[in-house]
């Protein structure tokens, strides 16, 4: 990967990653599809608020869509481990000529209401969902 794809990639994850930002969104965005994939295993949608009227500011109409899927359970009661990716089809960034789809993504631990585990305990893997007959 060159140096200037390596510079767009991180400003298209900067944009969507940004803890100012992810809070920032309205309920029914990133927030609530994480929350959905914690209780129901697995949960999709296109990202909404903040985040894409900033890529709408920036000339990058595309939307962005979100697929978040537990991993597993964690130890500590009511917390788990999300996959969450984000895609983008056929977007031209500034700087560049030639559009490209554009994907990240990351896992974090997450318990009810959006709180991390309570202590590095709580955040260790529990009972992989595949075991416990749930996504």
């Amino acid at each position: 990967m060159t140096g200037w794809n390596r510079m767009n990639r991180s400003v298209f994850t900067f944009l969507l990653l940004s803890p100012v930002l992810v809070s920032a969104n309205t309920p029914g965005d990133l927030d609530s599809l994480m929350e959905t994939a914690r209780i129901e295993g697995h949960a999709s949608g296109t990202l909404g608020g903040v985040v894409a009227t900033r890529l709408r500011g920036m000339g990058i109409n595309q939307p962005v869509e979100v697929t978040v899927n537990r991993l597993y359970r964690l130890r500590e009661p009511g917390c788990v481990r999300l996959r969450v990716s984000f895609d983008q089809r056929n977007v031209t960034l500034p700087g560049e000529t030639v559009p490209k789809d554009r994907h990240a993504e990351f896992a974090m631990n997450r318990c009810a209401g959006g709180r991390s585990p309570a202590s590095a305990a709580g955040a260790e893997a529990g009972v992989p969902a595949a075991e416990e007959g749930q996504p």
